[in-house]
């Protein structure tokens, strides 16, 4: 249980979905034949991160959507192999696949029997997010306290990376507040604010009603976005709750940003991360860095 101004909260949510179909053009070509989830982020690949953050918060049943080519995620999960049922706190790990790349909103359709008419968390795949205390758990108790439809993690992003991102527009202060409004990937001179969403959601099962009815463009991916902005038009109770200061995104479906992963992870390790910090301060300090080819 949770507790919240003296009174408890039944945590309800027990099932998490992990989107993992997309084809990684961004990381061209070492997506070419690897999936970017599968991207080692330290000693791990980056999805483990994943896997473990929602297992650690009680997340016993964990669905992977995966896409054309990415068997070596489900070997990677194989209980023979790996022991993973273990090595997760005792969460079972699924698998389903999208057969094309049709958009988020698509992918997280696939989930619809397997979630079994509960509420449940939704992850991408490529979105690292390290903390003390989980984003997602704080999520799950204000979907439930609100009894919202859906419930979404954001972040301050600057204003030349608002177009990069789904960007809301929530009523009132602090950090947990309703949403009047969700746009993907606005102009920066008419966004609606500067809090991006950031890679985890919770929805309940109201979601898979309102993606069928967004309407899709031939040749259009049918993205989450849209079916969230449906939720609000629909006056449903969509909140957002900011990731902390010390909660740090990262996301590695770019190079930069799977650059800055894995050099966090690496510095961090506790066998080798001096070393390694004491390799990077002297290239730093080096006035020509000679190539690496």
């Amino acid at each position: 249980m949770l507790r919240q101004g003296g009174r408890k909260w039944i945590k309800m949510v027990k099932r998490g979905v992990i989107l993992a179909a997309g084809k990684g053009t961004r990381l061209y070509p070492i997506t070419k034949t690897q999936p970017k989830e599968m991207m080692p982020v330290g000693r791990k690949p980056a999805i483990e991160y994943i896997v473990e953050e929602l297992a650690g918060v009680g997340i016993s049943n964990i669905l992977i959507v995966v896409g054309q080519q990415k068997s070596s995620l489900e070997a990677y999960f194989d209980e023979n192999v790996s022991n993973a049922t273990a090595s997760y706190n005792g969460a079972c790990i699924y698998f389903v696949r999208q057969p094309q790349p049709l958009g988020t909103g698509d992918a997280i359709r696939r989930a619809s029997a397997w979630t079994n008419d509960e509420p449940f968390v939704v992850a991408l795949g490529d979105c690292i997010i390290w903390s003390r205390k989980s984003i997602v758990e704080e999520m799950i108790e204000v979907h439930e306290r609100y009894g919202a439809a859906a419930t979404v993690a954001v972040e301050v992003v600057s204003k030349r990376d608002v177009a990069k991102y789904g960007i809301v527009n929530a009523i009132g202060r602090g950090r947990i507040r309703r949403l009047s409004g969700i746009v993907e990937k606005p102009d920066p001179k008419s966004a609606p604010s500067r809090l991006a969403i950031a890679g985890r959601y919770v929805f309940s099962p109201v979601i898979y009603e309102v993606i069928d009815e967004v309407e899709k463009d031939d040749g259009k991916e049918l993205g989450i976005t849209d079916a969230i902005a449906l939720l609000i038009k629909k006056k449903l109770p969509v909140y957002s709750v900011r990731l902390r200061e010390e909660q740090i995104r990262m996301d590695i479906g770019d190079f930069e940003g799977y650059f800055k992963a894995f050099i966090r992870a690496v510095l961090s390790d506790s066998e080798h991360g001096k070393a390694v910090r004491m390799f990077v301060s002297k290239m730093l300090r080096m006035r020509n860095l000679p190539p690496a080819f």
